[in-house]
């Protein structure tokens, strides 16, 4: 029996994993889904090459199918993806709240699936297992015979979409005898109007204020008032903007950043003191490495518990690697170092240049209590009496 359904009225979505994909930007093979958005009605389907199901990716490629329809469905049906719904529930699921935000601008219903029910959309499941069975067998194998193992997303792309416009928009459907493009030049007339904007995504983040009073959002610092150090908020970030919330009340607002470990600040969020406090100061110096990581918190501490001389500026230079290189690195780095024995700003600068971090090392207790042996060259006590025989 054909299943009739209104035109215009649902869409259904889902991902779809593809296998190894080329990532151009990052220079590695990475797991790569199709998206699909699928019209009910018309069984007219947008499909997008992706390297993750992040909230992010799945906004965007609704975003992406709407521009694409040149309209929006009344309805969306969704498989309880963690992207699209925070908790699943036979009565009452839970929506991820952006998903619902980009809902209210594009003026759609969000029907999520029962619970273990999948076939409640079972159109789109359909779509996945079409692309698989149609698409993706063939376009591998005429990869493999141009001697491509790994094909890059771009060519993912290409042929995806010659694929969809060749084959998929103008087979004939089984018991109505017409295609899916002939289908959707009569839905297309009633889907909604698009906005007269597009939906400035917003990604929400809970994180803890540290003690330098910073938070870190995709890999860049941003200040806070420091009265909310050890207090949890949380971030609001489009892709111009970002706010930071404690307690539903906004506390700081700053223009988004891009810039890798880039430091975004506001002077009126500082003590009294200033921010100098933190380079200034052994309590500063450790407040910083302790936002780092253990090791370098360890490793700081070490050099500051150094009687011989003051080891504020070698400190100060080591924490300013992180910046230069990366947090991650420089606490890799500092582990290597401790784990050695190789504790100065000479070594972790040499560690970090020769990517040694990157390195797999000897296996070794990496515990932080364990005390580290310290070398040094030093001249047998027998020279000194043969020295003083013989002078």
């Amino acid at each position: 029996m054909i299943r009739q359904h209104i035109p215009g009225e649902c869409a259904e979505v889902d991902f779809g994993y593809l296998g190894l994909c080329f990532d151009p930007d990052s220079g590695k093979n990475r797991r790569a889904w199709v998206f699909s958005l699928r019209l009910r009605h018309s069984r007219k389907a947008y499909r997008e090459v992706v390297f993750d199901q992040s909230t992010k990716t799945f906004l965007a490629c609704h975003i992406h199918a709407f521009e694409w329809l040149g309209g929006v469905p009344t309805k969306i049906v969704i498989d309880n993806l963690k992207a699209g719904v925070t908790k699943a529930s036979l009565h009452e699921p839970l929506l991820n709240r952006s998903y619902q935000q980009l809902a209210e601008h594009y003026a759609f219903i969000i029907s999520p699936c029962l619970p273990y029910k999948p076939q409640h959309k079972g159109g789109v499941e359909n779509d996945i297992k079409y692309i698989k069975r149609n698409f993706l067998s063939f376009f591998l194998e005429s990869q493999a015979q141009k001697g491509i193992e790994v094909p890059s997303k771009g060519d993912f792309q290409k042929a995806l979409d010659q694929w969809n416009c060749e084959v998929s928009e103008k087979r004939k459907i089984g018991g109505v005898d017409r295609t899916p493009q002939d289908l959707f030049e009569e839905e297309k007339e009633h889907l909604k109007s698009l906005p007269s904007c597009r939906w400035d995504a917003l990604e929400w983040y809970c994180t803890m204020v540290g003690k330098d009073w910073r938070v870190r959002f995709d890999k860049v610092w941003y200040s806070v008032p420091y009265a909310f150090i050890g207090k949890e908020v949380q971030v609001c970030a489009s892709q111009s903007s970002l706010k930071i919330f404690h307690a539903g009340q906004e506390i700081a607002m700053h223009l988004r950043s891009y810039k890798l470990n880039d430091y975004v600040r506001a002077n009126l969020h500082a003590p009294l003191q200033q921010e100098e406090v933190l380079n200034a100061t052994r309590g500063g110096l450790l407040a910083q490495a302790e936002t780092i990581g253990p090791f370098t918190l360890k490793l700081s501490e070490e050099l500051l518990n150094d009687p011989s001389h003051d080891k504020l500026r070698p400190v100060r230079l080591i924490l300013k690697f992180a910046l230069r290189y990366s947090p991650d690195r420089l606490e890799k780095a500092c582990q290597r170092a401790l784990i050695y024995g190789t504790i100065s700003y000479t070594s972790i600068k040499a560690i970090l240049e020769k990517a040694l971090d990157q390195k797999p090392f000897e296996e070794q207790s990496t515990q932080l209590d364990k005390p580290q042996k310290y070398f040094k060259f030093a001249r047998d006590p027998q020279y000194f009496t043969q020295g003083a025989m013989y002078g």
